[in-house]
């Protein structure tokens, strides 16, 4: 399976009405999910997530490598290089292939470096001014400007939140900018992804 980022011409996802800058949101969510881990118990780290054939652990093994492609990224864009690391990227085979190679970490190992990984971006995050959010950075759908770029980060952990939680059978707590801002780039998301052409836009 391949995703056919694209990196030519204008974005194509397009977020600005909806947001200037969502890092409070991207913050909060992996700060409460990291909470939500501490304590776990063995049992419940191996607990199957509802991605199929990972665990609770392997999950968060899965958000410590998008947590580092994310940092990677936004540093890239700023200093007006955006990367093109997704180009013949296979969202199936590569992910499974690096949470299998992460299998034999301790949770406590794998939660240190969630958390390590949440505040290097979290710091990034924190630093952009309100030019940086227009600069183009790397993701899935190819460059767009950072604040579509941490709205799909925000997504991708919200959702992999109740992956976690949901098989544990505890609430995820619910923020409304987190939500809505969730369900927009999930709307336009798949839409660009569906175009027909590299001059459609969501």
């Amino acid at each position: 399976m391949r995703i056919t980022p694209r990196y030519e011409g204008a974005a194509v996802i397009n977020v600005d009405a909806v947001i200037r800058s969502p890092s409070t949101a991207l913050v909060r969510q992996r700060g409460r999910l990291a909470k939500s881990l501490r304590g776990l118990s063995t049992e419940e780290w191996n607990t199957p997530s509802r991605c199929g054939g990972w665990t609770v652990q392997d999950v968060v093994e899965h958000l410590v490598g998008v947590n580092r492609f994310w940092s990677l990224s936004i540093r890239a864009g700023l200093r007006g290089e955006p990367t093109r690391l997704l180009a013949s990227f296979d969202p199936v085979r590569i992910p499974a292939a690096m949470v299998a190679a992460a299998r034999g970490a301790s949770a406590s190992a794998t939660l240190d470096s969630f958390q390590a990984t949440n505040a290097e971006l979290g710091t990034l995050i924190g630093s952009l001014t309100d030019a940086d959010w227009d600069k183009l950075a790397e993701a899935p759908p190819g460059h767009l400007a950072m604040r579509a770029v941490a709205l799909h980060a925000l997504w991708d952990s919200w959702v992999h939140e109740r992956d976690i939680l949901v098989p544990l059978s505890r609430q995820q707590a619910v923020e409304s900018d987190e939500v809505l801002l969730s369900l927009a780039y999930a709307a336009v998301d798949p839409a660009a992804a569906r175009s027909p052409g590299p001059s459609a836009a969501a």
